[in-house]
């Protein structure tokens, strides 16, 4: 009792899978888009003209003097012991801290 058809349970026999279905084709990147050119740098811009300066304070062939004074002597010892009996005072606080 050969059906022919049927499979060994009375089921038609197994229909084979469908070939696989390839991937897509890659899509190719976007073409590279270049940097911009680049930019030259600014004509270098001159000096400006001179300008007239104003007048000197002294005319050229009148230079200011220079004077020298002397600083008036003081013989008077006791500012000097002064300041070292103060300094002297200063260590001392200074040891006691």
């Amino acid at each position: 009792m050969d059906k022919g058809y049927e499979g060994q349970y009375g089921y038609p026999p197994p229909q084979g899978y469908p070939p696989p279905q390839g991937y897509p084709p890659p899509q190719g990147y976007p073409p590279p888009q270049g940097y911009p050119p680049p930019q030259g740098y600014p004509p270098p811009q001159g000096y400006p003209p001179p300008q007239e300066y104003p007048p000197q304070a002294y005319p050229p062939q009148q230079a200011p003097q220079v004077v020298y004074a002397e600083a008036p002597r003081n013989d008077d010892a006791d500012c000097c012991q002064g300041m070292c009996a103060a300094l002297a005072v200063c260590c001392c606080l200074d040891m006691l801290c």
